[in-house]
Order: structure tokens, then C-alpha cells, then sequence
């Protein structure tokens, strides 16, 4: 049974985040690309930095703590999304699709029994 209650209280999370997900690997993406300007891998760079350091305005472990991230992430991708190709979102969707599809463990690393 935990091994059942595991698997589908990931899969939930990993749907519910997906948008997010997307957008931030979408990010990372454009940000790799050499002519993305620099103010947009700056405000990029900013908005990841944001999402995966510990230190939140509303810390993630709260109700409602990843709207501070999701605010963040919609934010800087409003601003640099003439610099976001279809190509990166296609590439993200690809990338979480394996991810997703392995128990949410990201390729090349292990999982856990």
C-alpha cells in the first residue's frame, strides 16, 4: 500500500506542477542559446535562481508557498518571451515527458527503491 500512496501522490504533484515545470525548463532553455540578450538571461537567471534557492518571501513548506515561485517564473517569462522559441517549449515538454513518465526521477539519475 505505501508503495501505491507514493507513486500516486507524486504522479499528482508532478501533473499539478507540470505548467511550471514547462515554463522553467523553457527558460533554461532560452537562456542557453548565445543570442538570447543578456538582460533577458539576467532576468532569467533571476527567476531560476528564485525558484531553486531555500530563501522565499513565503517559504515553499506553507500553504500556497510555490505561488511566490510561480509568480516569479510567469513573470520573467511574460518579459523574455519574445526570446522563448517553440523549440524550447518543445524541448521542456520532451524533457518532462521522460521525466514524468520515470517516477519524476530526471534522467541519468538513480531512483530511490
Amino acid at each position: 500500500m505505501p508503495e501505491r500512496l507514493h507513486a500516486k501522490v507524486l504522479s499528482a504533484a508532478a501533473h499539478a506542477a507540470r505548467p511550471l515545470l514547462v515554463e522553467v525548463l523553457s527558460l533554461a532553455n532560452a537562456s542557453r542559446r548565445p543570442e538570447t540578450p543578456r538582460w533577458a538571461k539576467a532576468t532569467i537567471a533571476s527567476a531560476l535562481a528564485y525558484f531553486v534557492l531555500p530563501v522565499d518571501a513565503v517559504p515553499d513548506l506553507f500553504v500556497g508557498g510555490y505561488a511566490d515561485d510561480l509568480s516569479l517564473v510567469l513573470a520573467a517569462a511574460w518579459t523574455v518571451r519574445r526570446h522563448v522559441r517553440d523549440t524550447d517549449r518543445a524541448a521542456a515538454e520532451a524533457w518532462l515527458s521522460r521525466w514524468l513518465g520515470s517516477g519524476m526521477t530526471p534522467p541519468g539519475e538513480a531512483q530511490n527503491p
